[in-house]
């Protein structure tokens, strides 16, 4: 007994000397950590790649390992793990495998097997969805899904009388499908709409067609003609078109449950109605029209000044009617006992192409377009200055009227210094008459016979339209003539007052004007008088022109130039000689006048005395 216990001490102390250095050894070995896998996708249909990835093998380093989809082993299975303790793998949803929650399973492949690591994967069901389940013919539908075997082509088709084909596409990589189309036209009713591939996945889901009428217009008057057109009604029927409680017309719809049809607005009282269109399976539809007063425009196109009648039928009696053209008020009318109205008005002045008429009572409101003329007027002809003819510096022009059926017509006329008018010395426009004019302003300078002025003139109607150019014609401007001297008589002597005299010197500018010079010399160097704008052809020394007394050798020398009302100047005339003498004494006309008149007195003197002496008495002798 005693070498028991003794026995067993000494297995107690080595276990005491023994657990330290255990525990020293346990805690200097690393921990590993467990093994995972990370999938990707996560969810997806039959034919979906997923890829696996492996994490911390290191225990299995060298080792295979089996990986499992649900019941059966994936391709690349089984694995061996690398040096790195990580792996990835990758393989695709088999067909085989159903729909739902699957796992992917990681397996040691010694004995006894160990799970390793696991991750769940879903197989997703078809399942399909439109986001509008009804609506009228051309409604647009989006339609999405889901399960379908991933990047196979997936049709579309919707049923009808028969299967119409809308389209495909491309299911995605986890199989998702997203696809619009537009109903097309089809009878009222629920019709199928089916997704297929050529793996066996379908599905459908429905959408009803809700039947609908539209019109070319909402608006329109009695006796109009308009077009009506339905959609999603039965399957050839007839259908009933109401206009409120009053029948119009029937129509017949075709295989698809469409129909379009063309009538006349009846003779009803304005106001809207509920246009209606029913068949006879009750299904209808209905829109708000609107029956309006009726107006009429005629002629629709014209001239400038052309009369334009305006009529109109169905308007509240008395109310008032107002035209405008481009928003300008150009009539206004009233609208009699019976609804009706008649009243024209001219087209205004505006540019040629389309203008809008609007006629309204403020209720009712109808456009019109009206086509202004753009044919151009004729180009005017010239008159006068006739070609290549002299004229006056402030000219006359003249040309003849033109006419248009766009009047009144305005002119344009321009002067230039060139036959090609690249030089505009005027340009005048808006000119109302066939005739200018040129102002005191626009007088011309006279011109060389070498360089004369062209002009032309071109004409304008009230739609803006512009006729050619007329051809050009061309004229001068001459200056004033030289005028002649005529007094004082050419070296002569001259006595105060000095009278000198010229010849009168026309122009085509007129008033013309005159410049006296006197100077000593030929050359006018030194002018010692000089006189401008004298307006008549003669000139008397003044007291104020104290002109002084000249000598035998040294005479003065006078010249004259006109001026014409546009300042266009002549050349001086020839230079006139005289001697001046500034002291008073008689003219030598003068004297002889007196010596004749002191004759005259003396013969009637001795006349005088012997009659007296002849009278006496003989002893008075």
């Amino acid at each position: 007994m005693a070498g028991y216990f003794s026995g067993y001490r000494r297995v107690i102390l080595s276990l005491v000397l023994l657990l330290p250095i255990l525990a020293m050894l346990t805690l200097a070995t690393p921990v590993l950590a467990a093994p995972v896998i990370v999938i990707s996708p996560i969810s997806g249909a039959i034919g979906t790649n997923i890829t696996v990835n492996g994490n911390n093998f290191d225990s299995y380093i060298g080792d295979y390992v089996t990986i499992t989809f649900g019941a059966s082993e994936v391709s690349g299975s089984p694995l061996l793990i690398p040096d790195s303790g990580d792996f990835s793998l990758e393989f695709t949803v088999p067909e085989t495998a159903a729909s739902g929650q699957q796992w992917i399973s990681i397996y040691s492949t010694a004995q006894p097997v160990h799970l390793l690591a696991q991750h769940s994967f879903v197989i997703e069901k078809p399942l399909a969805v439109i986001d509008v389940s009804q609506g009228p013919v051309g409604t647009e539908v989006n339609f999405t899904g889901q399960g379908f075997y991933s990047n196979r082509i997936i049709d579309f088709y919707y049923y009808n009388v028969s299967a119409e084909k809308l389209g495909d596409t491309i299911a995605s990589a986890t199989g998702l499908f997203n696809f619009n189309f537009t109903v097309p036209h089809s009878i009222s009713g629920s019709h199928r709409v089916v997704a297929h591939n050529d793996r066996g996945n379908e599905i459908e889901t429905a959408f009803t067609v809700i039947p609908e009428i539209v019109m070319n217009t909402t608006v329109a008057g009695p006796g109009n003609l308009v077009t009506l057109a339905g959609t999603g009604f039965g399957y050839r029927t007839d259908v009933n078109i109401i206009l409120g409680v009053r029948p119009i017309t029937t129509v017949r719809t075709s295989d698809k449950g469409d129909f379009e049809v063309v009538f006349n607005i009846p003779d009803v009282l304005p106001k809207t109605y509920d246009m209606k269109a029913e068949d006879v399976y009750k299904n209808q539809a209905k829109i708000r029209f609107t029956v309006a007063a009726t107006i009429g425009l005629s002629p629709t196109s014209g001239a400038i000044g052309s009369e334009v009648t305006i009529t109109g039928d169905g308007f509240t009696p008395g109310k008032g009617i107002t035209t405008t053209f481009d928003g300008t008020v150009v009539l206004s009318a009233v609208a009699d006992i019976f609804g009706e109205f008649t009243a024209t008005f001219d087209v205004p002045p505006s540019i040629s192409g389309t203008h809008q008429i609007t006629v309204t009572d403020g209720t009712y409101t109808e456009d019109f377009i009206f086509f202004v003329e753009a044919e151009s007027p004729l180009p005017p002809i010239l008159l006068l200055p006739s070609n290549q003819t002299d004229t006056r510096s402030r000219t006359y022009f003249d040309w003849q009227d033109v006419t248009d059926p766009s009047g009144p017509v305005v002119y344009r006329l321009q002067i230039a210094d060139d036959q090609n008018f690249s030089s505009i010395i005027l340009n005048i426009t808006e000119i109302p008459d066939s005739e200018y004019t040129l102002t005191e302003a626009q007088a011309l300078s006279a011109v060389p016979p070498d360089l004369p002025y062209y002009w032309r003139v071109r004409a304008k109607d009230s739609a803006g339209n512009q006729s050619e150019w007329s051809s050009p014609w061309s004229f001068i401007l001459n200056t004033p003539m030289m005028p002649g001297l005529l007094l004082p008589d050419t070296d002569t002597k001259v006595e105060a007052p000095a009278y000198f005299d010229w010849q009168d010197v026309s122009s085509l500018n007129p008033p013309v004007t005159y410049n006296l010079q006197i100077g000593t010399d030929l050359g006018f160097s030194s002018a010692v008088l000089e006189r401008i704008g004298l307006t008549v052809s003669e000139y008397i020394l003044t007291r104020e022109d104290k002109l002084p007394k000249t000598q035998p050798d040294t005479p003065y020398y006078w010249r004259i130039k006109a001026i014409d009302n546009a300042q266009n100047e002549g050349e001086w005339s020839t230079p006139g000689l005289f001697y001046y003498q500034s002291g008073f004494t008689f003219p030598s006309w003068a004297i002889y006048t007196l010596i004749g008149i002191a004759a005259i007195l003396v013969g009637y003197l001795a006349y005088w005395l012997g009659r007296r002496v002849a009278s006496k008495p003989p002893d008075q002798k």
